[in-house]
């Protein structure tokens, strides 16, 4: 990650694209790790987040989303999960 963030608005907006090229690749665990903790931080600040993965080429996309939620879980963020999502 390495970057300085600067927010904007009432709400933290995070797309993912890949970790490679565009709409391709699998996330691994440091980098989902280092997005949780950037999600944690602006949540303990009492910020809304939401992250939306793209990277769909070969379906790692709902692979990654479910594998930060449960990272965020873990740590007992506090994730409002879309009603479409929890109708899954």
């Amino acid at each position: 990650m390495g970057r300085s963030w600067e927010v904007t608005s009432d709400f933290c907006y995070v797309w993912l694209h890949g970790p490679g090229d565009a709409y391709q690749g699998c996330y691994d665990e440091a980098a989902l790790t280092g997005w949780a903790r950037q999600l944690l931080i602006w949540s303990k600040v009492g910020q809304d987040f939401c992250c939306y993965f793209d990277n769909d080429e070969n379906g790692f996309a709902t692979t990654n989303a479910a594998q930060l939620l449960a990272f965020l879980k873990r740590r007992r963020a506090n994730v409002a999960l879309s009603e479409e999502y929890q109708q899954k």
